[in-house]
């Protein structure tokens, strides 16, 4: 969903520290008007690069946003 609940969001940030922390997670995003309106993950370890995680919100689908993310996961 485009929403979530401030409990659900700290659980999940709490989370994604641990993936930063442990598994040297990237995060990529896109903003439109200051929102960031899509995203990618990168999880890169030994040589070895993994883009997860690609989301975009409903109502900018279809405009590249989440593939602008991912070009820029892999060219970092």
């Amino acid at each position: 969903p485009d929403v979530i609940e401030p409990d659900d969001a700290r659980m999940l940030a709490d989370f994604l520290d641990v993936l930063v922390r442990g598994a040297g997670a990237r995060f990529f995003g896109v903003r439109v008007d200051g929102n960031v309106v899509a995203g990618a993950q990168l999880m890169a370890r030994d040589g070895v690069a993994q883009v997860e995680d690609v989301v975009t919100l409903t109502a900018h689908r279809g405009q590249g946003f989440a593939r602008a993310a991912v070009l820029a996961a892999i060219r970092s």
